[in-house]
């Protein structure tokens, strides 16, 4: 059969493949030495798609081994082909001699179960997210010294759908014992095309009533049991009036389902269980399930479960990871620690009529991880109202594209209305921005705008945010302004490209516009995994047709750099009790034109005068 796997397990040599169709490796003809992650010619680990190891783990002289300890694991990556479109069944078999006594895992993950941090090592590490892993296939306690074992000596096998990009397995040590070594002696991982006309799971037409599977509209007891097991039958899933009490996540699994709410209908998370409220199932890959409509939903969060200003945990209302074609509609979300709703690495995803109270991010779209391969595709959010977040109300980030965010109110949050960086071809538009840099957090933050344009703060200044369009937007700043306030209502920063800024209205606050460089900070220097941007500055920004008023810092702030390009051109600046601008610096590709000034007691910079720029009197 025709094996449309690599294995790219770069520190073992594969010497043997049999029947097309499995990888065997020898740790016997493995001479390559190599540390936790290894290091390539070029100083670089080995792509990630390789041997990773955590907790002792190690390569000494081709043998592999972890140490017995709490966690202790080896895995090992295989990458799909360019244009595989297959669905594969997997059967990994080990055979492993422990130094002392334990208990051993063996378990199988897909796409998103590890995430790099920002930790300084030789590119950084990986990260487990250990509620994605998909399955445990076999475990094994070892009840003797230097005895060898085998696992899945069954043959278990396990189903990766056909949009399943990244397989990972993964041999865990499972004690707290901190005495000698797990090796793993020899093993292989065998894969079987399956039909992938055949459907990957049962889509069910029913109608679920959660009353009638069990759960209680009084909200005394439990209903998450009575509620997943009706998500799990699939089709239409329904809460009648009542509130419902539950303890653990609420997960969807199957395609073509819906969450319904009736009038009325409320689910409850109870105090002291800080979880996400409902969430897609995150085992099964990216881009496999799909058509998931979720609406008509009050969600509240117990006050024991949020602190503000903390990160406590990452718990949301809503989260929809990996799905594709699916809906969140007239839902009201209160008070979960981290975001509202999001929407990660997803594909025509609808967030529309929803309304969401605290969190740190209200609607977060975040397309981060692996690198941007899968990032999020054609996001619409309408018609939503965010208020009270203590970070910012709308998330636009990270390798997301073909995003729109119409029609939105968000009001009080602490730093930012909505916040666009690291991505591409997205319309903000007819939204309505009200105090954010909030003053009823005790903290503010010293940098704050209503519709926030740039890349992110050093971390990841090379991934491009281009193609956006800021238009239309009414952005207002009316409550008590402190000395430590400084709310700017636009700012376009950085290495940003292709920017247009039109329509807009800026009533209040500290500033209206802000253009400027971001030079590369210490996160730059520091980190090896990051690569250089093309600029330090936008490239290609319309500012044009905008209207500022009754700003009390200024209107305007252009601090230039060579080679920074662009139009600002038609503006309305009325009056205001601040100053005009501070523009300076290299100005030479960037045409100031055709603004009116209806305030002439300020004092206007030489860069404004002429070029048909109007000044009233």
């Amino acid at each position: 059969m025709n094996l449309l796997f690599s294995f790219a397990l770069s520190l073992i040599v594969l010497s043997q493949v049999l029947a097309g169709t499995e990888y065997f490796f020898s740790t016997e003809v493995n001479s390559q030495a190599g540390g936790q992650l290894g290091k390539n010619a070029d100083g670089n680990p080995f792509q990630w798609d390789a041997l990773h190891s955590q907790y002792n783990g190690s390569v000494i002289k081709g043998h592999i081994r972890i140490g017995n300890r709490q966690n202790a694991n080896v895995t090992f990556l295989w990458t799909r082909k360019e244009g595989d479109k297959n669905a594969y069944t997997i059967c990994p078999q080990f055979k492993l001699r422990r130094e002392s006594p334990g208990h051993v895992l063996l378990e199988v993950g897909f796409d998103p179960v590890y995430a790099r941090t920002q930790k300084q090592w030789p590119g950084g590490y990986w990260v487990s997210r250990d509620a994605m892993w998909h399955a445990v296939v076999d475990e094994q306690v070892w009840e003797k010294e230097n005895q060898s074992q085998s696992l899945n000596q069954q043959g278990q096998t396990i189903l990766v759908p056909a949009g399943v990009q990244s397989i990972y397995v993964r041999i865990r040590s499972n004690e707290l014992s901190d005495k000698g070594f797990t090796h793993i002696d020899n093993g292989s991982v065998a894969f079987e095309p399956v039909n992938q006309d055949e459907p990957l799971q049962h889509i069910s037409g029913t109608v679920q009533d959660v009353v009638q599977m069990g759960a209680d509209p009084t909200g005394q007891s439990d209903s998450a049991a009575a509620i997943q097991k009706a998500l799990d039958q699939g089709g239409r899933v329904v809460i009648p009036y009542g509130q419902y009490l539950i303890s653990r996540t609420l997960v969807i699994r199957k395609s073509n389902t819906i969450l319904a709410g009736q009038k009325g209908a409320v689910i409850k998370i109870a105090a002291n269980t800080p979880i996400t409220a409902i969430e897609a199932d995150q085992t099964a890959g990216v881009w496999n399930i799909g058509n998931i409509l979720i609406e008509n939903l009050t969600i509240r969060n117990d006050k024991t479960n949020y602190q503000p200003m903390k990160n406590m945990q990452y718990t949301r209302g809503i989260d929809l990871a990996g799905v594709v074609d699916s809906q969140v509609r007239h839902c009201e979300i209160h008070h979960f620690q981290h975001d509202g709703i999001i929407i990660a690495h997803c594909k025509k995803v609808q967030v529309s009529d929803c309304t969401v109270y605290g969190a740190r991010h209200g609607i977060t779209v975040n397309g981060q991880y692996e690198g941007g391969k899968y990032g999020n595709w054609n996001i619409f959010i309408d018609n939503c109202r965010v208020y009270d977040t203590w970070d910012t109300g709308i998330i636009v980030g990270y390798y997301s594209r073909f995003v729109i965010v119409k029609g939105c109110m968000v009001e009080n949050s602490r730093c930012h209305g909505i916040d666009i960086f690291n991505t591409s071809d997205v319309l903000v538009s007819s939204n309505f921005i009200r105090n954010w840099n909030s003053p009823q957090f005790s903290k503010v933050t010293g940098h704050s705008v209503g519709i926030f344009v740039h890349p992110d703060w050093g971390i990841t200044t090379y991934v491009p945010t281009q193609n956006i369009q800021v238009v239309n937007n009414h952005i207002v700043f009316d409550d008590k302004q402190g000395p430590d306030y400084s709310p700017l209502a636009l700012e376009v920063l950085g290495n940003v490209e292709n920017i247009t800024v039109t329509g807009n209205q800026c009533v209040g606050g500290a500033e209206a516009f802000s253009l400027r460089a971001q030079p590369h900070d210490r996160y730059y220097k520091a980190r090896r995994d990051q690569r250089e941007p093309k600029a330090d500055y936008p490239r290609n920004v319309i500012f044009a047709n905008n209207i500022a008023e009754k700003q009390t810092g200024r209107y305007l702030t252009i601090i230039g750099i060579k080679g920074m390009t662009g139009l600002f051109a038609n503006n309305i600046f009325k009056p205001s009790s601040g100053a005009f601008a501070d523009i300076k610096n290299h100005l030479s590709d960037l045409s100031i034109s055709n603004n009116m000034l209806q305030d002439s007691n300020l004092k206007i910079p030489d860069s404004f005068h002429g070029q048909g720029n109007l000044i009233l009197e």
